[in-house]
């Protein structure tokens, strides 16, 4: 992993925490504002000792009674079949409810 795309992910998770304050019907479309928890966010890493999946970004909303964190993956418009399908996978274990087993395809020559 690369410094510049960690610097990217660092600056794309905190940008989204930004316009998730700014603009709450990102996160609750379909409530109506006078419903909608007052919250704030922040950008962060996932702690060193986690296991893969690794998220590249999470954006945490906090309220006063509950905190949701949000895994971030960036991937760079250049991004091969290889790394997409990798992103996938990870949401996937990310998702999904007590996953058994995690499938990694990996090809020797990913198209471009």
């Amino acid at each position: 992993m690369s410094y510049i795309h960690n610097e990217e992910a660092d600056f794309a998770a905190s940008e989204l925490a930004r316009m998730f304050i700014a603009e709450s019907d990102l996160c609750f479309a379909g409530v109506d504002e006078a419903d909608r928890p007052h919250f704030n966010a922040f950008a962060s890493k996932e702690p060193s000792n986690t296991s893969w999946p690794i998220a590249d970004g999470v954006i945490s909303l906090v309220n006063a009674n509950d905190r949701d964190d949000v895994a971030m993956e960036y991937k760079r418009d250049t991004e091969g079949v290889h790394g997409l399908l990798t992103v996938v996978d990870a949401q996937l274990v990310w998702i999904l409810p007590n996953p058994k087993a995690t499938t990694y395809i990996h090809h020797n020559s990913p198209m471009h």
